[in-house]
C-alpha cells in the first residue's frame, strides 16, 4: 500500500524545488523509495528516537548515515535512548547562516526530533526551515514528515512557505488544502509559528527576491 505523499505550493520565485510532506508509514519501509517516488534529495525527519523505534527501526542508521557532517556531529554525541530534554540540551540553538552555507545538495537526511504535540527550540527549527529553504532555492526537491505528517510537518512546512514570501494565513490554509486536516497541533505550535514570523522572512536574501 502506498500511504500518500502531498505536495505544498510555494511561491516560484524564489524556490526552484518542491516541498512534499507525508506520514511515517510513507517512508519508514523504504525511505529511498519514498524520496524517488517524489524525486526528493532529502529528508527531514521529525520523529523521536522512540517513535522511529517503535516502528521501523532500521530508519535510525539510514538517519545517521545520511546527514550532513556538522548535523551527524550533534546526533552522534546523544545517546538515542536519552530523553528529549537531554537531547534538546545537546543540540542548543543552531547558526542559521552556518546551515545555509554547509548546506549540501548532496545531503540526505536532517533529524531533529520533536515530541509529539510538541515543539522544538526554536533555534533548531528555524536550521530547519532554512535547510529546506536553501534546498529548494538550488532547486532539489525536500520531503518533510513526523508520524501522521500532520502538525509537527505543518509548522516546518509553513514557516519555509513563510520564508518563501507566502503570507502566513495564506500558508495555513494553503498547507490545509495541500494536506487535508494538517495545520498546527494546539497553541504551542500556533504561537512558535507566530514568533517566528519575522525571522522566516529574514531568510529571503534580496537577490533571491530579484531573481
Amino acid at each position: 500500500m502506498l500511504h500518500r505523499i502531498d505536495e505544498v505550493p510555494l511561491p516560484s520565485p524564489p524556490a526552484r524545488g518542491r516541498l512534499f510532506v507525508t506520514n511515517f508509514s510513507a517512508v519508514g519501509p523504504d525511505p529511498q523509495a519514498a524520496l524517488d517516488r517524489v524525486g526528493a534529495t532529502s529528508v527531514v525527519c521529525l520523529l523521536t528516537p522512540h517513535e522511529i523505534k517503535l516502528r521501523y527501526p532500521d530508519y535510525v542508521p539510514w538517519l545517521l548515515t545520511r546527514m550532513p557532517p556538522w548535523l551527524e556531529s550533534q546526533v552522534n554525541r546523544v545517546d538515542l535512548e536519552a530523553t528529549l530534554a537531554d537531547h534538546a540540551k545537546h543540540f542548543g540553538e543552531f547558526d542559521i547562516d552556518a546551515i545555509r552555507f554547509r548546506s549540501d545538495r548532496d545531503a540526505r537526511a536532517m533529524w531533529l526530533p520533536t515530541p509529539d504535540g510538541g515543539t522544538l527550540f526554536d533555534g533548531a527549527l528555524m536550521g530547519a526551515v532554512a535547510y529546506v529553504n536553501d534546498s529548494l532555492y538550488k532547486g532539489n526537491n525536500v520531503l518533510v514528515h513526523c508520524g501522521a505528517g500532520m502538525a509537527r510537518t505543518a509548522v516546518v512546512g509553513i514557516l519555509t512557505m513563510i520564508s518563501l514570501g507566502a503570507d502566513p494565513a495564506q500558508a495555513a490554509i494553503d498547507f490545509r488544502a495541500a494536506r487535508p486536516g494538517g495545520g498546527p497541533d494546539g497553541p504551542s505550535q500556533q504561537r512558535q509559528i507566530d514568533r517566528l514570523v519575522e525571522r522566516a522572512r529574514r531568510l529571503i536574501p534580496i537577490e533571491w527576491q530579484d531573481d
